[in-house]
């Protein structure tokens, strides 16, 4: 679970670049911005999850950690469409659903709070219901199959 004060870092360090490069930036529409903010905070998030990946790498393991040999290639493109499709399957649930299932997910709140969120009568009724979404999203997170010449 990620701390609440490294969320904010991400975000002010978002900032902080986005101001930096506003002298070369462009702005033809308010939607170039939202996209040239939604690019670096793209970028940052692939920075830091490529550093935790490699501090966890020495932290837990004797092996060596490889770095992948085109950085910008393939391996980051799959992370960015595996999180897009985590996306897109949160937004097919319910909303009531999908709150609390990033209430549990992302805040750690327990079983109680998320049956008080969605109305059921217990922290097992909750626990089901969160197990069938949480198996919902699971299913669509893998990609259409592609057809090969």
């Amino acid at each position: 679970m990620r701390a609440v004060w490294q969320t904010d870092d991400l975000v002010q360090e978002v900032c902080a670049r986005a101001w930096r490069g506003l002298p070369g930036f462009d702005c033809d529409s308010p939607a170039a911005f939202w996209g040239y903010l939604r690019a670096i905070a793209g970028n940052l998030a692939v920075d830091v999850c490529r550093r935790e990946m490699s501090r966890r790498q020495r932290r837990y393991s004797t092996a060596p950690f490889e770095t992948p040999e085109d950085p910008n290639g393939r391996d980051i493109s799959e992370v960015l469409e595996r999180q897009e499709l985590y996306e897109l399957a949160l937004a097919r649930l319910d909303e009531r659903v999908r709150d609390a299932l990033l209430m549990r997910l992302e805040v750690g709140a327990s079983y109680e709070d998320v049956a008080r969120q969605l109305g059921v009568p217990s922290a097992e009724a909750a626990r089901k219901a969160l197990r069938r979404a949480l198996d919902s999203v699971l299913q669509r997170l893998e990609p259409p199959s592609r057809e090969r010449p």
